[in-house]
């Protein structure tokens, strides 16, 4: 099977800001939805999975803007998965002009897979992909760590609501909606174009639950952690231009 998917998208309206800045929630779109249709063409997808008992997760992510794609343009997405880890894996994503000379967008992501039952983890390896070779190119050279969160900086705080139409199939609400989350509640990135992006998940939230955003800024990095229900769901790392 091909270790590298690719297809080509038109970008939406609705894929924009009021600033026409590609809205990070869209980008994640994008990424999620190349990597199923990869998925399914290696043998891991939705439906191989689950009579396995077996969901992917996603636990990270990472985005880097290089340049803002053109209004309702064409757009190529590229993806294909790094070799196996223990327990994880990683899967970059390239979004390029639609004759790929132009580089717009890189994106990593690190994916795990549970028990969908249970949400107990398993090893990486028992996703079984029906692959001949792993491309191994990494888009960052950096170490795809942790975001850290100074819990003693001087805090501010919004709360949103999570609601039924951010739900996925797996009955929690979808990685994708997150970033949206963030742009609803936090002043600071709103009217101001995005250059870096990376959250962490880290506990799933379902539909109705206040989502607490707290958060501080320094220079222009935003960093914001989001709980409900007295848990941390996820941290976030946002630098603005």
């Amino acid at each position: 099977m091909a270790n590298v998917y690719k297809e080509k998208f038109r970008l939406r309206v609705s894929d924009y800001d009021k600033l026409d800045q590609v809205l990070i929630s869209s980008i994640l779109d994008l990424c999620q939805d190349v990597a199923g249709k990869h998925a399914i063409e290696l043998g891991v997808g939705y439906d191989d999975m689950i009579v396995r008992d077996i969901i992917w997760m996603v636990v990270r992510t990472k985005v880097k803007i290089i340049k803002n794609p053109p209004f309702s343009s064409n757009v190529v997405v590229k993806t294909w998965p790094i070799s196996p880890g223990r327990l994880d894996m990683d899967r970059e994503y390239l979004i390029l002009s639609e004759d790929e000379k132009e580089e717009y967008v890189r994106v990593t992501s690190k994916w795990v897979i549970c028990s969908n039952t249970t949400r107990r983890l398993l090893r990486a390896k028992e996703a079984e992909f029906k692959i001949d070779s792993y491309l191994e190119d990494k888009l960052f050279n950096e170490a795809f760590d942790k975001v850290s969160f100074d819990e003693n900086k001087e805090l501010k705080t919004s709360i949103v609501k999570t609601n039924y139409l951010d739900l996925d199939h797996n009955g929690h609400i979808n990685n994708v909606k997150y970033a949206n989350f963030m742009m609803l509640g936090i002043e600071e990135i709103q009217n101001k174009a995005i250059k870096n992006f990376q959250i962490d998940y880290l506990h799933e939230l379902k539909a109705n639950e206040d989502v607490v955003l707290n958060y501080y800024v320094e220079n222009n990095t935003i960093y914001v952690k989001g709980s409900s229900l007295n848990e941390d769901s996820f941290i976030a790392r946002i630098e603005i231009e």
